[in-house]
């Protein structure tokens, strides 16, 4: 709905996604007339529906989280939709057909772990080969007792910016 009543911020996304680097505009206001133009549908509806129908919770929820709203259309960082994450979603659902395959509880919880290591390179553009065969040098003259900072340094994206 948001993407119809407001084009240019649908707009400056579509441009967004494509250079992520770009550090995001930020605008003085929110995106002017298609904002005021939906708060007004939601006032009208209001007073309307029934207080349990699904559209009356939904008008509620969008007049408590007003201010959250219009943060989205002023700062630019925040995205309308959340398409990335859902792309990244089936790789669960396809985990979870094979983990029944993982022989032990224990095993697919690792199989878990390689699965959130194999989409977070992913997201971040990580070589996943160079990345592992990299942090498995690294790790493995390691003392058990390793602090937990010196494994936060191996994470896909700090891994990546260390190694550029």
């Amino acid at each position: 709905l948001l993407k119809h009543l407001c084009p240019k911020k649908s707009k400056r996304e579509r441009k967004r996604r494509k250079q992520p680097d770009e550090k995001p505009e930020r605008t003085t206001a929110p995106s002017g007339t298609c904002i005021t133009i939906w708060k007004k549908w939601c006032t009208m509806l209001y007073p309307d529906e029934l207080p349990k129908s699904e559209l009356q919770e939904a008008i509620t929820y969008l007049r408590n989280e007003w201010n959250a709203v219009l943060d989205i259309f002023k700062y630019g960082d925040t995205f309308l939709d959340n398409n990335q994450v859902e792309r990244l979603n089936r790789y669960i659902s396809i985990s979870r057909r094979n983990s029944l395959f993982f022989g032990s509880h224990k095993g697919a919880e690792r199989g878990a772990i390689l699965y959130t290591i194999a989409l977070t390179c992913r997201m971040h553009k990580v070589n996943m080969f160079e990345y592992l065969t990299d942090v498995i040098n690294r790790t493995a003259d390691w003392q058990p007792n390793t602090p937990l900072e010196k494994y936060r340094e191996l994470l896909p994206y700090i891994w990546k910016k260390a190694n550029e």
